[in-house]
């Protein structure tokens, strides 16, 4: 496990995965999928807060806009991929 010092008011969520269909697909087209799959996630887990966030904590299910999941930052963190919001783009717990 990496150890790394989340700052500021981000949170890191869990990057939902998808199913693997046993199909060789582009970037770009494995990228398209994501994005519709991710329309579907109402819940989504939070990895880990930043230092300055108050209100939510690792472990926490929360939903995200697909607009705001759509230019969020992925950064892989512990092998796995992250995503990468402010605090203020959590709607609800």
């Amino acid at each position: 496990m990496s150890t790394f010092s989340l700052k500021g008011k981000r949170v890191l969520l869990n990057k939902p995965q998808i199913n693997d269909l046993g199909l060789e697909l582009s970037p770009e087209t494995k990228e398209q999928l994501m994005q519709e799959e991710m329309k579907k996630y109402t819940e989504l887990e939070i990895f880990a807060v930043g230092d300055e966030v108050t209100d939510f904590k690792a472990g926490d299910l929360v939903y995200v806009s697909p607009a705001v999941l759509a230019y969020a930052e992925i950064l892989p963190i512990d092998g796995d991929d992250r995503i990468m919001i402010r605090d203020m783009d959590i709607s609800l717990i």
